[in-house]
């Protein structure tokens, strides 16, 4: 090969690894529209299994067991995966990292594009005020699930484990003065305060969001849906 054909395939393969560089930015980029959105994909890519071809239209391949989680995240562990389920990773904030009253867990439906975010604020005897976040990668929505009250010790007291029942959780917001305002502090004390300024902070240079710009999406609010709307 002559110094001409040499140096004409080295800037060939420079420039096409740079047109791919430049794709892949530039698809990365049109993916992600909101703080939400690099949660998800970040768990994506952290499969351990990620195919760039086979994932453009987000689906995705596994090995037979993985662990993904958010990396940058201290206060958050790894999440883990059971073969038998494929799709569905699952983990939670680490010990000491909340109020030992307060808990949150993050489960991934990587198949339906959907994470949850169940944060739990320990009222009285092993009950929860369970409050429930659900994003949907495809729709850009946050929604705000309606209020329950959720029991992790039900064996031992005969009660149901989760109660969305209105009335029934109304009842029980009445028995212990919980009001609407101190339940509104509860949702945006675990979503802001505590999911995405962990997010923020642990990711720094590499999340393009901050407190007070999280992105496009949209909420959809249905905290008080199952209590009615002038519920006090």
């Amino acid at each position: 090969m002559n110094k001409k054909k040499l140096v004409f395939s080295v800037i060939s393969i420079v420039l096409c690894v740079a047109l791919i560089s430049s794709g892949l930015f530039m698809w990365n980029s049109k993916r992600i529209h909101n703080v939400f959105d690099e949660m998800f994909v970040s768990v994506v890519m952290e499969t351990g299994k990620f195919d760039l071809l086979y994932e453009a239209n987000l689906r995705y391949k596994y090995p037979e067991f993985t662990h993904a989680g958010f990396p940058f995240v201290k206060e958050i562990g790894k999440l883990a995966h059971d073969p038998d389920m494929e799709y569905f990773f699952w983990g939670g904030y680490k010990y000491n990292m909340l109020d030992d009253r307060e808990d949150i867990l993050l489960s991934f439906h990587l198949d339906r594009q959907v994470f949850h975010v169940a944060a739990y604020s320990e009222i009285e005897n092993t009950r929860c005020l369970m409050i429930t976040y659900t994003y949907n990668y495809k729709t850009k929505t946050l929604e705000i699930e309606p209020l329950a009250i959720f029991t992790y010790d039900y064996d031992s007291l005969g009660v149901e484990p989760l109660i969305d029942n209105g009335p029934q959780v109304s009842a029980f917001l009445h028995e212990h003065n919980i009001s609407r305002e101190s339940i509104e502090q509860y949702r945006d004390y675990f979503l802001y305060d505590k999911l995405l300024t962990d997010w923020v902070n642990g990711n720094g240079k590499r999340s393009k969001y901050m407190p007070g710009n999280y992105g496009n999406f949209t909420i959809i609010d249905n905290t008080f849906a199952n209590l009615g709307p002038t519920w006090q």
